[in-house]
């Protein structure tokens, strides 16, 4: 039986805060069947996301990867941490 890969953002994992220069902390997990995150078709670049109707684009401070631990097939978790800017579609304004 083959198995079936995955790759998506845990929703719940989300987590966005602006510091005071207008830059964003972005967190969030990534549930894949692969070792290495962004990897599977169409291949992910996690440092462009949309969040909420707002484009978000950085690079990443930190990813921590590991293990689900007694999945079978194997399900790893990667905790990304950004560094990032956000515009919305009407940006910029004035």
């Amino acid at each position: 039986m083959a198995s079936e890969t995955f790759e998506f953002i845990d929703c719940a994992t989300i987590s966005i805060s602006y510091q005071t220069t207008g830059l964003a902390n972005v967190s969030f997990t990534v549930v894949s069947t692969e070792q290495k995150p962004g990897v599977l078709p169409p291949v992910r670049d996690y440092t462009q996301l949309t969040f909420g109707g707002i484009d978000f684009k950085g690079f990443v401070t930190q990813l921590d990867s590991g293990i689900i631990a007694g999945s079978i097939p194997n399900v790893f978790e990667h905790r990304y941490s950004l560094v990032m800017t956000g515009c919305a579609n009407d940006c910029p304004r004035g």
